[in-house]
């Protein structure tokens, strides 16, 4: 008999897919990032101080004595209806082209876009394209369905867009599965000559795009180019956004944008799966951004806040590495992705949480030839003084181990 069996337990045998999803890091970092004694530069979460408490509390009270019959009941797959006209109109705004209601569908959190995109489009064997590094639960999850994976390695405006031609030209893939804008785990985002490029690139070839974007609004001072999917001829391209990082992640609703009949497949897959995303949050996030002044400057808030401890951690970075490491310096997001020669990640990470500090190991980002050279620092949840002396004990490891 085929398949994976638990070191305690031979009974029970689980799929062989369960295999390619077993990686811990994600798990083992988010303990450590709430263990006393450890400061974290590992966990890519919001900061909790930047939730909106008040306006919350306020809104669910009001909604149950309002409208309790719908928002604790049972809704409709897709999504609330008025989620969805308020996420079409938020799109048609910011990406100054029509964007329907019914080009909607609300998931819960983005990552459950991830898994219905999986599900619906790959079979045991296909072959998905990524930028390399790329987000580590975007390759669990197309790994549940037992997928292949081709990279294209990335630099300081995004991928080449060479590379992706010729990389068409030799492979057939069900998609290609991008972050262009801040992007988990590097913090880089691609240039719009490269969107462009990668746009005209798909449509030539009749290439599906997965765009995930969710740190784009979460820029520091200037907005990043325009989202793939709001270019001109962007018919390619299902998009994935959440309010997980511009609102609260417990709430887990996110959503996908795509061609009509595009959702009202994965809305059949959805229903399948957990017949619909809540609906008390989905109603929450509905007057959110209804409530546009509110909205606005929850933006301005969380901008200035993230950018100021980037600031921040890019100083201390230069004071502790400059002559040891290479890292990005990003404009949004939550990350930076730091390079450091001769130095095994694997152990550096052990000899760290032996410190009090932890990060996330680069390697894990990789869906094919790892770099183990690698890490990924965040700087959104740990104050000044902390990030201060947690960058000055990393120094001091590098030293070393060097």
């Amino acid at each position: 008999m085929n398949g994976t069996r638990d070191d305690n337990n031979t009974k029970f045998v689980y799929a062989k897919r369960v295999a390619k999803m077993a990686d811990p890091t994600i798990t083992n970092t988010l303990k450590l990032a709430s263990q006393p004694g450890i400061i974290s530069l590992g966990g890519g979460i919001p900061n909790p101080e930047l939730f909106p408490v008040e306006f919350i509390r306020e809104t669910v009270d009001r909604l149950i004595k309002e409208n309790s019959q719908q928002v604790l009941q049972y809704g409709p797959t897709p999504g609330l209806p008025v989620l969805r006209e308020q996420i079409a109109k938020y799109l048609t705004k910011k990406w100054k082209k029509t964007v329907k209601p019914e080009q909607i569908l609300v998931t819960t959190g983005s990552q459950q876009a991830l898994d219905l995109v999986g599900k619906a489009f790959l079979d045991k064997g296909d072959q998905i394209l990524v930028e390399n590094p790329t987000y580590l639960a975007a390759v669990l999850a197309f790994n549940g369905y037992e997928t292949n994976f081709k990279i294209l390695q990335l630099n300081e405006n995004g991928i080449h867009p060479q590379e992706l031609h010729r990389k068409i030209n030799n492979n057939i893939f069900k998609f290609a599965y991008f972050i262009p804008t801040f992007q988990n785990p590097t913090g880089i985002t691609w240039s719009l000559n490269v969107r462009k490029s990668v746009i005209d690139i798909a449509n030539t070839n009749g290439r599906l795009i997965i765009e995930d974007d969710p740190y784009g609004e979460l820029y520091f001072e200037k907005a990043p180019p325009p989202s793939l999917a709001a270019l001109e001829n962007a018919n390619s391209v299902i998009y994935l956004g959440t309010f997980s990082k511009t609102f609260c992640p417990g709430l887990r609703v996110g959503y996908l944008v795509a061609d009509e009949k595009i959702i009202e497949r994965l809305a059949l897959i959805k229903q399948a799966m957990d017949l619909h995303s809540p609906s008390l949050s989905q109603a929450l996030v509905a007057e959110y951004l209804k409530n546009q002044t509110i909205y606005q400057a929850q933006m301005e808030k969380i901008r200035i806040f993230y950018g100021k401890k980037a600031r921040f951690m890019m100083n201390e970075m230069k004071k502790n590495f400059d002559s040891r490491a290479s890292w990005t310096k990003p404009k949004g997001g939550l990350f930076t992705w730091m390079t450091i020669p001769r130095i095994d990640s694997r152990v550096l990470y052990q000899q760290a949480v032996k410190a009090g500090i932890s990060f996330m190991p680069g390697y894990p980002f990789y869906a094919n030839e790892p770099d183990y050279s690698t890490i990924r620092l965040t700087f959104a949840t740990v104050g000044e003084k902390e990030m201060k002396l947690a960058l000055g004990k990393l120094k001091k490891l590098i030293i070393t181990l060097s």
